[in-house]
C-alpha cells in the first residue's frame, strides 16, 4: 500500500530537513513524498533537492507563481499515486513508526476507510517565552457524528487536515479540494471530508508534532486579508450547509462556531493589524455590522455561556478556548473601535 505525503513549502529552510527526516526514516518504506515549493526565496528548494538525491521517494515540484497552501495541496493531490494521502506542514514532523501504525489500522479494518483521525503533540511558547508541550489525542474511539463534532471542535475533530490520513479515492470521488488563494483553506476541506465520510477509524495516539512557533506570530502576520479570508471561509461553510439542506439541523452549532472561532478571531486580528488596515472603511464597516448585529447581542452571548456549560469536562482544552473567546466578544461588544 503506497502512502503519499504532501508537503507545501514556502521559506521553510529552518524546518524542512527535520520534517523530511521524520518521514524518510519511517520503518514503513512504501511511501512517496511530494514537495510543492511555492516560490521560496530562501534555501528551502536547494535543501529539498539535496535530500531528493539521497532518496528517490522524494518528488519535487515548483509553482510557477506564488500561491498559498490550498493551491499547493491541490497540486500535490493531483500528483499523488498513493491509496492514502497525508498532508504535512513543512515546519512540523511526524512520530516514528506513525505510518506503520496507520497502515496497520487500515489493514485491520473490515471495511474500506475514508480516513483515519489521530492526535497530535503541540509545541508552543508561553507568554514568558518558555517552551510548552501539550498532547491532544482524540477523546473518543467511536467518534460519533463526524460533522457535528467538527462544528463543535470536539472529540479531536479539528479543522487541520494534517490530523487525518485520507483515502485518495474518497477525496476524488467526492470532488473535495482546498480553496485556493486564500488563508483558512482547510476549514471547508475538513468540513466536507467529515460530512461525506461514511467509514472512518480513530487512532487515539498523538502521531503528529505541530510546531506553533511559526503560527503564533500573529502580530507580524495580522492583516486585512486574513480577516476577510476568515469571514470568506465561514461564508463558504455556511453556503455548503445550506446547499446540503442541513441548515435547520446545524444552524445553532454553526452560529456558535461562527461566533467563537470566526468573529472573535477577526476582532483579535483587527486589534493587531497595521494602522493603514485599521483605517480601511470597508473593513471597519464589515466588522461594525457584526458587532451591532443580533448575533453579538447580550442575549446571544449569554446563550453561548449556557452552551459552554454543556461541553464535557474531558474537552478542557477546547472548553477553555470557548470561554476565552466568548469573554473577548463581550469585551468587544462594549468597545468603540469602529
Amino acid at each position: 500500500m503506497l502512502i503519499s505525503l504532501i508537503i507545501p513549502i514556502y521559506n521553510a529552510s529552518k524546518y524542512i530537513e527535520r520534517c523530511l527526516h521524520s518521514i524518510t526514516q519511517q520503518s514503513y518504506t512504501n511511501i512517496e513524498v511530494i514537495i510543492i515549493d511555492d516560490c521560496s526565496t530562501d534555501d528551502s528548494l536547494s535543501i529539498v533537492e539535496e535530500l531528493r538525491k539521497q532518496d528517490i521517494r522524494i518528488r519535487v515540484f515548483r509553482n510557477k507563481k506564488k500561491s498559498l497552501a490550498g493551491f499547493s495541496r491541490n497540486r500535490g493531490l493531483k500528483k499523488a499515486r498513493g491509496e492514502f494521502v497525508w498532508f504535512v506542514d513543512a515546519d512540523d514532523w511526524i512520530e516514528a513508526d506513525s505510518i506503520s501504525q496507520l497502515t496497520n489500522k487500515i489493514q485491520e479494518s473490515p471495511f474500506e476507510l475514508d480516513f483515519i483521525l489521530f492526535g497530535f503533540v503541540e509545541h508552543y511558547y508561553s507568554e514568558k517565552g518558555n517552551l510548552q508541550i501539550r498532547k491532544l489525542p482524540p477523546n473518543s474511539i467511536s467518534g460519533g457524528n463526524n460533522f457535528e463534532n467538527f462544528l463543535k471542535i470536539t472529540k479531536g475533530f479539528y479543522s487541520m487536515p494534517w490530523l487525518y490520513l485520507y483515502s485518495r479515492k474518497f477525496l476524488i470521488e467526492n470532488r473535495i479540494l482546498f480553496s485556493t488563494d486564500v488563508y483558512y483553506e482547510d476549514i471547508i476541506f475538513v468540513a466536507k471530508t467529515n460530512y461525506y465520510s461514511k467509514k472512518h477509524k480513530v487512532l487515539p495516539l498523538p502521531l503528529y508534532f505541530h510546531n506553533r512557533e511559526q503560527h503564533d506570530s500573529i502580530t507580524q502576520s495580522a492583516s486585512k486579508k486574513k480577516i476577510e479570508d476568515l469571514l470568506k471561509a465561514y461564508k463558504e461553510l455556511i453556503n455548503f450547509v445550506n446547499g446540503e439542506n442541513i441548515i435547520n439541523k446545524y444552524k445553532s452549532l454553526l452560529t456558535i462556531r461562527f461566533l467563537v472561532f470566526c468573529l472573535s478571531r477577526c476582532f483579535k486580528t483587527f486589534l493587531l493589524v497595521s494602522e493603514t488596515d485599521k483605517e480601511n472603511e470597508k473593513l471597519k464597516k464589515n466588522l461594525r455590522y457584526y458587532k451591532e448585529s443580533p448575533i453579538m447581542s447580550e442575549k446571544s452571548l449569554n446563550y453561548l455561556l449556557i452552551y459552554i456549560e454543556s461541553i464535557d469536562d474531558e474537552e478542557i482544552h477546547i472548553k477553555k478556548e470557548y470561554i476565552e473567546n466568548t469573554n473577548f466578544l463581550s469585551y468587544i461588544r462594549e468597545q468603540m473601535f469602529f
